[in-house]
Formats: structure tokens, sequence, C-alpha cells
């Protein structure tokens, strides 16, 4: 079967996939990226990704896709995959420029949306390890869907490493600030904890909702808090997944709450 993708507002197959040798999100990273679920060919939280896309072009000095445009694409795709449940991923770079690190003015962004079927099972327990590399709590890039990832790249090869499917990034402070592609969610004293954006935490929408919810709260996490934990989860906005261990350390997996959250997220 045949897969498409959206690009700069016109469909193509996938097997006809191009984008310019000179654009500066291939070149230098110089761009953001949004993945989100939708339902019946709407994606219910769209909204909530363009406000954090939004803050990401303006520090990026990008101007800003149109939602409308991109609701409408979403759904084009949809039906000509005929693919109406599943996750969605919405690239933005600066687009083609010259040699060297200044962007060109006016810029010319890329627009690339793609879609994708869910997993046919919820994910599976996985074990954690505590990354060596530090994440920067007051650097802008720890708050902005960057699709420059190098420092996960990195961590998920040191977990890789260590025989784990993840890492946890300390800040400078050593205290938790995130895995590498997810938002850190914890049990501790049956109140459900995150880390503080303060922490180096990337704002992700599902850790949002369940703040407004009142069902998460902030609070700083030290390394040594971890082996304390009455369970763990990793979470975005397309899954939530249970940590069963942190480096050596074995964590309970309250399934109960595990289908709760999912229910509420999901």
């Amino acid at each position: 079967m045949t897969s498409f993708f959206w690009l700069n507002g016109a469909i193509h197959p996938t097997n006809e996939a191009g984008i310019s040798p000179a654009d500066r999100g291939f070149l230098l990273g110089d761009g953001l990226y949004e993945t989100f679920r939708f339902y019946n060919g709407r994606a219910p939280h769209l909204g909530r990704h363009f406000q954090r896309l939004a803050q990401g072009c303006q520090i990026l000095r990008l101007p800003l896709p149109d939602k409308t445009l991109i609701e409408q694409a979403l759904l084009q795709l949809c039906e000509m995959h005929q693919l109406f449940n599943g996750s969605a991923r919405l690239t933005v770079t600066r687009g083609i420029g010259p040699r060297g690190l200044m962007p060109p003015q006016p810029a010319q962004p890329t627009i690339l949306l793609v879609i994708n079927p869910l997993p046919a099972h919820e994910p599976a327990p996985v074990k954690l390890i505590l990354s060596s590399h530090k994440r920067q709590r007051n650097s802008v890039l720890s708050h902005i869907k960057s699709t420059n990832t190098l420092l996960s790249i990195i961590a998920r090869l040191e977990a890789q490493d260590h025989q784990a499917d993840d890492a946890l990034l300390l800040n400078e402070q050593d205290f938790i600030a995130e895995a590498t592609a997810s938002n850190f969610l914890a049990l501790r004293d049956g109140q459900l904890i995150t880390p503080p954006i303060e922490d180096g935490a990337l704002p992700g929408i599902s850790r949002t909702r369940l703040i407004e919810e009142g069902l998460c709260t902030e609070s700083s996490l030290t390394s040594k808090e971890l082996y304390k934990l009455e369970g763990a989860w990793l979470v975005t906005a397309l899954s939530l997944t249970n940590i069963s261990s942190i480096n050596t350390h074995k964590l309970p997996l309250p399934e109960e709450l595990t289908q709760s959250l999912r229910r509420f997220l999901y």
C-alpha cells in the first residue's frame, strides 16, 4: 500500500520524498516538531501543541504555520491512508538557506506532516538508567521541541550500552529533568509528581493536562529519592509507559493507576 506525506501544502507519495540538501533542518537541526494523537481524523489537543510550537517559533524567529491548514492536511492524509486514529508528526524547519549559521531573511519554512498507526498493544514496562549526560535546566533549548536531539540520542545510546531501554537526564544540580523523549512521572507517598520546568523538564502536553486536572503536582526529585518511589512512568502525547527499574533498583508496577491515567490521557 502506498503511503503519503504532506509537504509545504501538497500531498506526495512517500517514495517520492525529497527535501533540499540546503534545508537548514537537515544541515543544522534548525527547526521544531510536534507529535500528537488524532481520533476520527481530528487532533483534540492540537491547540495545545500549537501554543507550544508558537513559543518555539518565537524563540527561533520562525513563522508559525497556519493551524487550519495543518488540520486540513491531517484530514487529507487520514482519508488517503484510510487511517483515522493514529499519531502525527508536524516538523517545521527554517527551510533553504545559504552556507553558514546566519538564517536567511525572510525565512521560507519547510513544513512537513506525516501520520502513522498507533502500536497494536500498550507499551511494555521499560528499564532505565541514570545518564551521565546533563540537561541544562536554564537553557532555552530545554523548553522547546527542537529537531536537534543529540543529547537525547547519546543518552539513549548510553542506555543501550547498559542493556536498558531509556535514560533519565539529570540537570547540573543532579535533580531529575526528564527522560530522553518523555516526561517523568513518579508516585511518592501516594502522590503523583513530576519534575518542574525549572529543573529542565519539557512542558509536555500530557504532563500539563495531568497537572491541570489535579492528578499530578510538580516536585523536584534527586537521584537518591528514586529508590523510595512506589511507581514511575514515562509520559508523552502518545503513550504512558511503566518503568520497571532504574539502574539496578526494581520499581512496583501499579497497574490500576496506570490504566486510570491512560483512560484520562488517551
